[in-house]
Parts: C-alpha cells; sequence; structure tokens
C-alpha cells in the first residue's frame, strides 16, 4: 500500500514510519509528490547514496529519466549541462545550434558591446572632450608600432571607468560581457569587437567587426561617422543598405555598416 502523502490516515503503518523516515532522515520525498507536495519542501529528491524513492518507498537507482532535459546523469546523479555558446540542451546533451539560432546570438551580444562601448565612447567624451583632442597611441607602422602598454594606457586613460575591462592580454581588451576589443592606430583609431572573444571563428565579419573613433574633423569626414564613434568606413559612400551589402562582400571591415542598417540583425542575405 503506498503512502499517504498529506500524513494522513494510512492503514499501513509501516510504510508511513518508512515514509516519515525518509523525510526526517534524508529529506527526499516521494516521487508521486513533485507536483504536489502539499505544502512539503519539495526542493530535493536524491538521497547521499545516489538513490530515490517512488511512493511506496522503494529504493531504486536513479536513472537518466529522473533528470530534467538540461541536465545529463554524472557518477549517479543529475548534473545540468554546460554548452558551447553556440550550443542548446536537447534530451539530456548538448547540441548545436541551427545557424539561425546561431545569428540569433549573435545578433544579442552585437547589440550589447555596441552599445557598452559606444555609451563608454561618448561618457569619455562628455569629461575629456571632442575625441579629436585625444591622446592617441602613434599611427602603426612597421618601424614604429605602438606597443600592448600604449593601448592598455589608452584604455585605461578613456573608458575604464565606464567600461572596465576584466583582462588585459596581448595588446587586447577582454570586457566583463564576454567581448574582446583589438585597437589599431590609424587615420582614425580603428576598433576591432570580437563579439564572443577567444570563442567562435574569430574572424572579422563572422563575429569581429571593425568600428572607429574619429581622430580628426577630417578622419570623420574620411570615415562618415557622425558623432564619437560608428561602423568602420574610408571614403566610401554608403548611403544605403544595397551599397553597404555590396561592400561587405568585398571587404568584410565593411560589414558593421551593412549590421547597422538591419539593426545589427543577421538578414538572410547576410554574406557570411
Amino acid at each position: 500500500m503506498q503512502v499517504d502523502v498529506n500524513g494522513k490516515k494510512n492503514p499501513n503503518k509501516d510504510a508511513k514510519d518508512r515514509y516519515e523516515l525518509a523525510m526526517t532522515r534524508y529529506g527526499i520525498y516521494p516521487l508521486g509528490d513533485k507536483t504536489d507536495c502539499s505544502g512539503l519542501d519539495c526542493s530535493a529528491y536524491t538521497l547521499a547514496n545516489n538513490k530515490i524513492y517512488d511512493g511506496a518507498i522503494t529504493e531504486r537507482e536513479i536513472t537518466i529519466a529522473d533528470c530534467s532535459s538540461n541536465q545529463t546523469l554524472v557518477n549517479g546523479t543529475c548534473a545540468n549541462l554546460s554548452c558551447d555558446l553556440y550550443q542548446k540542451t536537447d534530451n539530456h546533451q548538448c547540441v548545436s545550434m541551427s545557424q539561425k539560432e546561431i545569428n540569433e546570438v549573435k545578433s544579442k551580444l552585437l547589440k550589447a558591446s555596441v552599445s557598452d562601448f559606444k555609451n563608454a565612447v561618448d561618457k569619455a567624451a562628455e569629461k575629456y572632450g571632442s575625441t579629436y583632442g585625444w591622446d592617441y597611441p602613434s599611427i602603426f607602422s612597421s618601424e614604429n608600432p605602438p606597443t600592448a602598454e600604449d593601448y592598455y594606457n589608452f584604455w585605461k586613460k578613456y573608458f575604464n571607468d565606464f567600461l572596465p575591462a576584466e583582462k588585459f592580454e596581448n595588446g587586447k581588451i577582454y570586457l566583463k560581457n564576454g567581448a574582446k576589443i583589438d585597437f589599431v592606430s590609424s587615420g582614425m583609431m580603428d576598433a576591432y569587437i570580437d563579439i564572443d572573444g577567444d570563442k567562435g571563428e574569430n574572424t572579422l565579419g563572422k563575429d569581429q567587426f571593425a568600428f572607429g573613433i574619429p581622430k580628426s574633423a577630417l578622419s570623420s569626414t574620411y570615415a562618415k561617422i557622425d558623432g564619437n564613434f560608428g561602423p568602420y568606413s574610408w571614403n566610401e559612400d554608403l548611403n544605403t543598405r544595397a551599397e553597404a551589402l555590396n561592400k561587405c562582400k568585398q571587404d568584410t571591415h565593411y560589414c558593421a555598416k551593412l549590421l547597422e542598417y538591419d539593426n545589427w540583425e543577421f538578414k538572410d542575405d547576410y554574406p557570411y
């Protein structure tokens, strides 16, 4: 005879005693109580020795069927799956996302990264004045390239108060939101935002996108940037989405401009 889960009249005293013993000693409840525990704390079902009890207080091993779909069986107990960024849980395992699902994840990461960095640039401009007058590392050249320390110091001075870096490594800035930024000092301050850090393909146009900070009125004109920060461009007319799409196909530096037209979403005709 099964135990009365409400703890009321139960002619089978032995079963009731075993039920109460399981509750008080081990903090476990019959499987039948998962959806209706009658006011009891149902947070724990497993026993320390990796056993579980059914409604009749019969001991049995935990099986994969006792785990939720985003869990797997590890050493006889249910454990949450830890999937990669572009994976999802399905039937107790990590599986690859579809390209549509991957693009949705990338879109969210890109929107957040652009918003966070633009906000930091705008706040720095409020504090230090126009980006035209900032102290930039020397323009990159093979004879006199800026050092990693030059880029670190540039970040620390202008942005770290508004967008704290998690770490600096090999000339790159790693952010707490998971993104990575790589600067190149040229006619403007090129900023390559890798939306998933060291994960993903680390490829321009796929998970890395080019932006710029104008150093002067001239570079702002050439870069076609209206404001303190924007998608990379250099003396190109990208006044329509069609022009941006065509240029993105030719040179992945210009893909951020196409994505800006599309509200940072990866449309079906996105080339990469």
